[in-house]
């Protein structure tokens, strides 16, 4: 405190009238504000409002020299104690890195200040005696000194409240309210407006959120049973006026203007290829079957529509005998092993199913925004499969004869066995000397009915009957390969009339 303000000791001042100067045009004021106890004091810095003084009885009747020998000294009314007051305002000019501030004094746990006690609790604290003035005077000034026993000269006791210098003293934040706005939200596409305050209401703890919805539908009809009566844009027969109350005026606009589009989802499986189309029965071969897998597409939201692939295996379900395959997969979603495996081709279809089990896929949404699970993907198998067939070559006979073990033939290029009217073309003629005539070897596992049929391809007059006729038919067999030795075949020769070269035409 400024040394040269002086205060009476004890004792009050009476006047009849206004204290005040002389002459109104005197340049100085009765007195200073740092004089009053309580009301409004300016002080340069916080350490000087720490300062402000409080009183005591005094020792020995008030007469010690040291102001705090004596008990503590609360006012007749019971709010202030020396210059102090409850309520007071203090502007400090400095109250840090030059920032002016202002404080209120305000006892600790009263009145906002790390508690709500209010006027009743501090007045019946006061009316507990000598013991509840102490505790008033330690909250006022919690580092003034004092000595309970009230008398320096019956032996000096100080004591010093517990506390800090700044318990009592609490910063005003002008424009904040005690508690500020943190943030204001308004989303558009619902109506919300959101304000969020920084703390619950004293000073900390977990931020207040308010919420309301703004610009939103509300139809004057009281019945909300009522339904839409015409179908117009998004909006349905079967809506009703409790579905739309409540709605944004933007979710109105949109759900008129853009009726609302459902997901959709395809092209998730799994596919299977082979290197083979027709091939000769017995054959051991290096077979090679490719696998790939398709997660498919999702339309809302853009992506894939199944899941991972989490098995994989391969059946044979043709005329073969393979063992199941198991494939392996991963780590990518589509990820499937190709098999590659030493087979013996069969005679018929050899045929093959690749199985892919997928997880379930990610959850469609609606042009709204809104899950639907109608077009979900969910956990299931895809097949697909692969085949190649395996046929018994037929033999056309050459331009010589060489007797026996059917040297004299050539394979005719592989057919299906649905093909019909194979070409078989004999670039010769014939020699009735020479044992040289037309032949055509069919395999017998492949005749169907018990017979064929070969009839001459006359060009411009068309396919002419052959056989039955001047043909022979006979039983013999051919080494198609080294694994098929002794194979069964139909031999029919052609032994009358004699011709030339000619193209017939086979069916089975």
């Amino acid at each position: 405190m400024p040394t040269n303000y002086n205060i009476p000791a004890s004792g009050t001042i009476n006047a009849a009238g206004y204290l005040g100067i002389n002459n109104p045009d005197d340049k100085f004021g009765v007195f200073p504000s740092v004089l009053q106890q309580g009301g409004f004091q300016e002080m340069p810095t916080i350490a000087e409002m720490y300062a402000i003084p409080s009183q005591t009885l005094g020792g020995n009747g008030g007469q010690e020299p040291n102001p705090n020998w004596g008990a503590p000294k609360i006012t007749d009314d019971g709010w202030g104690t020396g210059r102090r007051r409850v309520g007071m305002l203090v502007s400090v000019l400095d109250g840090g890195s030059g920032t002016p501030k202002l404080f209120r004094l305000i006892p600790n746990g009263y009145f906002g200040n790390g508690g709500n006690l209010g006027v009743a609790d501090w007045v019946a604290l006061g009316n507990a005696g000598t013991s509840g003035e102490i505790q008033q005077y330690e909250l006022l000034d919690p580092l003034g000194l004092y000595n309970a026993s009230g008398s320096a000269f019956a032996g000096w006791n100080a004591n010093t409240p517990t506390g800090a210098a700044g318990d009592c003293w609490v910063e005003l934040d002008f424009g904040s309210d005690g508690n500020p706005i943190d943030t204001v939200v308004y989303t558009e596409s619902t109506g919300s407006l959101k304000i969020t305050l920084t703390h619950d209401g004293s000073g900390s703890g977990t931020p207040i959120e308010f919420e309301v919805f703004v610009d939103n539908y509300t139809s004057a009809l009281a019945d909300t049973t009522t339904n839409v009566p015409t179908a117009v844009g998004g909006f349905q027969t079967s809506d009703t006026v409790a579905g739309l109350n409540g709605l944004t005026q933007n979710q109105m606009w949109d759900k008129l203007l853009f009726p609302t589009v459902n997901p959709t989802g395809s092209g998730a499986g799994v596919l299977l290829n082979d290197s083979y189309n027709l091939i000769e029965p017995e054959l051991t071969v290096n077979m090679v079957l490719t696998t790939s897998a398709n997660l498919g597409t999702l339309s809302n939201p853009a992506g894939s529509w199944a899941g991972p692939v989490n098995t994989a295996v391969i059946d044979d379900i043709g005329v073969g005998n393979m063992a199941q395959q198991v494939l392996n997969v991963g780590p990518n979603p589509t990820d499937i092993d190709d098999l590659t495996i030493a087979y013996i081709t069969k005679l018929g279809i050899n045929k093959f199913r690749l199985t892919g089990s997928f997880d379930q896929g990610p959850m469609p949404q609606d042009s709204t925004g809104a899950d639907y699970p109608g077009a979900r993907f969910n956990a299931q198998d895809k097949t697909n499969t692969t085949q190649f067939e395996g046929v018994w070559p037929i033999y056309i006979g050459t331009t010589q004869d060489l007797g026996g073990n059917n040297y004299d033939f050539a394979k005719r290029g592989l057919v299906s066995q649905s093909t019909n009217n194979i070409s078989c073309t004999q670039n010769y003629g014939e020699n009735a000397a020479n044992n040289l005539w037309h032949r055509i070897a069919v395999p017998q596992a492949m005749v169907q009915g018990g017979d064929i049929t070969i009839q001459l391809d006359a060009g411009p007059l068309g396919y002419q009957p052959s056989y039955p006729g001047g043909w022979v038919k006979t039983s013999t067999t051919f080494d198609v390969h080294n694994d098929a030795q002794n194979v069964p075949y139909f031999l029919y020769t052609k032994q009358a009339p004699q011709g030339g070269q000619a193209t017939w035409i086979v069916n089975w």
